[in-house]
């Protein structure tokens, strides 16, 4: 599965060409591209599907949410097609930071250019005032400083160089350097189910169907009967390793994907540690919020709050639950013992889960988590139906959307008998 080259540059600066010269190796930059004009008489080849959504998102017409979803979407697309890939677009420096948050191994081309001649250009061909040319073109330069300087994988392109020694050295640095650490092989993914005790039927049957249907990844199903639970997940981490899988879809023996998604489609995503969403019960007195939790999480301080108000695309959290969970190699790799959970050393209580202290320790590594709201899963739970009527009813009594004094059926609030002896 191959990783991006993206051709950055504040525009007039030689992208184009090197676009170009990408292309004429062999690496696919896209199928509809922008038309050659009198500008640009050999093509800006740039990726209209790329061009078009940054373009729509500096203009304001969609979220940042439905903006980073698209993206991913985009790049899940290409990274299908088992082949080099790759784009370029001028509008990347104005959202360096969402490209460099998807595509954290791309190899990122940075074009460079005398400052006065990327004005004059800019000038000569649309027409901009010089303080308007100016302050564009270091608006972008300083961006790509920052941010293309921190990129795990980077060259530099002086446009003087742009000629057929230049195009040998850039194929030398991918031959070299970028095409070994890809591959053009499916990648191959565990499926596990840690389980203390049974398995719901419908985790079964998830399972099932994730092993006749995802035929566009090599799979191969794990189960692990151990206690306690995390004894399970470091057995699974380690069988991960072993068996040569790139990466790990964990399903608890309680949750199951939707039957209307894949999960293991989001590998194509290649994020390195993503999560499907599902509801976690958890009743609350007097309901004012709702009895049950979301499984992505914000973190203040020391303290982990669910996300309640997104319920569709692509987002970055800081903790996830692990019951749907699909983890990269390079993480399990990088970790030691990451399920371990947090204890307070005086008195022995637990402060930190195993799916907060796996998030929390992933991030301190320099991993990101992000949890897909379009990718939701089944939690399968054992509850009273009168606790549960009686939660929702007071909860949405508390919302205004109900009248009355009580739900049909309710939990006592002391003994019977005790009302009986008075």
């Amino acid at each position: 599965m191959y990783d991006p080259i993206i051709v950055v540059g504040p525009g007039r600066c030689g992208s184009s060409t090197v676009a170009g010269m990408l292309r004429d190796m062999g690496v696919d930059m896209g199928q509809r591209f922008r038309p050659a004009d009198e500008q640009n008489p050999n093509g800006y080849w740039e990726d209209l599907d790329f061009r078009d959504l940054n373009q729509r998102f500096l203009d304001g017409h969609i979220s940042r949410l439905d903006f980073t979803t698209q993206l991913c979407q985009l790049g899940m697309d290409r990274r299908r097609r088992l082949h080099p890939w790759g784009f370029k677009d001028p509008r990347i420096a104005d959202l360096i930071e969402p490209y460099l948050a998807l595509f954290p191994r791309a190899l990122f081309v940075r074009c460079k250019r005398p400052i006065e001649d990327v004005i004059s250009s800019h000038r000569r061909c649309y027409a901009w005032e010089e303080e308007y040319a100016r302050h564009r073109l270091l608006q972008r330069e300083a961006k790509l400083d920052t941010f293309v300087d921190s990129a795990l994988r980077k060259i530099d392109v002086p446009i003087e160089t742009l000629d057929t020694t230049a195009k040998e050295g850039l194929g030398k640095i991918l031959n070299e350097q970028f095409f070994p650490s890809q591959s053009a092989s499916q990648p191959n993914v565990m499926v596990s189910i840690p389980h203390t005790s049974n398995i719901q039927a419908g985790t079964t049957g998830a399972a099932v169907r994730l092993m006749c249907t995802s035929e566009r990844v090599s799979r191969g199903l794990r189960l692990s009967y151990k206690k306690p639970y995390v004894h399970n997940l470091h057995t699974l981490a380690k069988t991960m390793l072993d068996d040569g899988f790139d990466y790990w879809f964990n399903m608890d023996s309680d949750n199951a994907p939707f039957e209307n998604c894949d999960p293991l489609d989001l590998v194509w995503a290649d994020l390195d540690v993503v999560g499907c969403l599902y509801p976690l019960w958890q009743n609350r007195q007097h309901c004012v919020k709702p009895p049950f939790l979301m499984s992505a999480f914000r973190r203040t301080g020391e303290h982990f709050f669910p996300i309640m108000d997104v319920c569709h695309g692509l987002v970055e959290v800081d903790a996830i639950a692990s019951g749907c969970m699909l983890i990269a190699r390079r993480v399990i790799e990088k970790m030691k013992a990451p399920f371990l959970r947090e204890w307070d050393p005086d008195s022995g209580l637990v402060t930190r889960g195993t799916d907060m202290a796996f998030c929390t320790r992933a991030k301190q590594a320099g991993f990101r988590v992000w949890s897909h709201m379009d990718y939701k899963a089944h939690h399968f739970n054992t509850i009273d139906l009168v606790e549960a009527i009686e939660a929702l009813w007071m909860y949405a009594q508390n919302m205004g959307a109900l009248q009355g004094n009580a739900p049909p059926i309710s939990l006592p609030r002391e003994p019977q008998h005790a009302q009986a002896l008075q």
